[in-house]
């Protein structure tokens, strides 16, 4: 037997004859039947803490699990030849060439 959520699936475990529960979205944890992103701070990504089944980032990143640094996705920086990196002291993400003994600028390493 399969009980299926929109979030969740549950399955039989005929070995123990209890009933086993997981999330679809496999970065998700299953708990007091709900799928939730984290239990524990260990669970969250960047040096975030977990309260309340929520991580809480720690400034410059976002995310769920506090998985991406903030703007990124925005400066779409070309991965050829670059990094998206946290700026610590506007805790942003930058474009960082990885040839460090150039600077990204305009969308180029020079």
């Amino acid at each position: 037997m399969v009980l299926r959520v929109k979030t969740m699936y549950c399955v039989l475990d005929e070995k123990t004859s209890t009933g086993v529960c997981k999330c679809k979205d496999i970065s998700k944890l299953y708990y007091e039947k709900q799928c939730v992103p984290c239990r524990e701070d260990g669970d969250c990504k960047n040096g975030a803490s977990c309260r309340d089944n929520v991580c809480l980032c720690e400034p410059g990143y976002e995310g769920e699990k506090c998985e991406k640094i903030k703007n990124c996705e925005e400066l779409k920086c070309d991965t050829a030849i670059s990094d998206c990196v946290l700026d610590e002291k506007t805790s942003t993400g930058v474009c960082k060439c990885k040839d460090i003994s150039k600077l990204y600028y305009e969308k180029q390493c020079v």
